[in-house]
């Protein structure tokens, strides 16, 4: 009886004294550097979990396709925000939902496309949906997407629509407002297309080889908090202050 004791202690340590490892990208307001350290809605919300959970972890801001191979090859290693398309399903264990988000296609006002729907889309130059492991790029690729732009190491860049060096860009409605504050770039140069390319939930994902007793104790953090309204009460906060 008692080594059985002993044994279950020393898991339970085990289990908690093991640092994890976040990982996100550039993607304001979901999460973004200011002054030194990063923050943002999404890392507001992932910081509450691990408080909750009771875990000590590092934070780092990646690119995102260095980020999103590290969390799908190390354990302990989780990567945020992420949607959990049927293509990554299988490959994490997934913490959320977090966020929802709703995902258009934005042209510049003084380079009009005459895009109307997404098949119209496939006949301009370029559209830059992000790098290729980007949920976007890979949402855009499965629908025969052949015009998509290699060249972003994160998020699409609205510079880049601004300068006109792409025809099209794929963002989230929420994240392009934030992307224009941070960059300095005029968001009424942009049109939102009347095209819907998706509508999904943002989420935390760990790597598979992560220990089960972290993601069962982060999944319960994650509900209690959401019971709280603490993911609400964040995202209100940012509604009324801005980044």
């Amino acid at each position: 009886m008692t080594k059985t004791l002993l044994l279950l202690c020393a898991l339970a340590v085990f289990s908690f004294g093991k640092q994890l490892h976040l990982l996100t990208e550039h993607n304001p307001p979901w999460n973004y550097k200011k002054e030194g350290k990063i923050t943002g809605i999404a890392t507001q919300a992932v910081k509450a979990i691990a408080k909750e959970a009771g875990d000590s972890y590092t934070l780092k801001i990646l690119p995102w396709n260095r980020a999103y191979n590290m969390a799908l090859q190390k354990a302990a290693h989780g990567v945020f925000l992420t949607l959990k398309t049927q293509q990554r399903e299988d490959k994490f264990h997934w913490i959320g939902p977090l966020y929802q988000e709703k995902f258009y296609l934005y042209e510049n006002k003084n380079a009009p496309t005459g895009v109307t729907t997404l098949q119209e889309a496939k006949d301009v130059s370029i559209i830059d949906a992000g790098p290729k492991q980007n949920a976007l790029h890979q949402i855009l690729q499965k629908k025969g997407f052949t015009n998509l732009s290699f060249l972003s190491k994160d998020i699409a860049d609205v510079t880049a629509l601004a300068q006109q060096k792409v025809s099209l860009i794929a963002l989230g409605q929420t994240s392009i407002k934030a992307h224009c504050e941070l960059t300095g770039t005029d968001c009424e140069l942009f049109r939102k297309l009347p095209v819907v390319i998706s509508q999904k939930a943002f989420y935390l994902a760990f790597s598979k080889k992560t220990d089960s007793a972290v993601i069962q104790r982060w999944q319960k953090a994650y509900e209690q908090l959401q019971a709280q309204n603490v993911f609400q009460k964040l995202w209100m906060r940012f509604e009324k202050e801005g980044l």
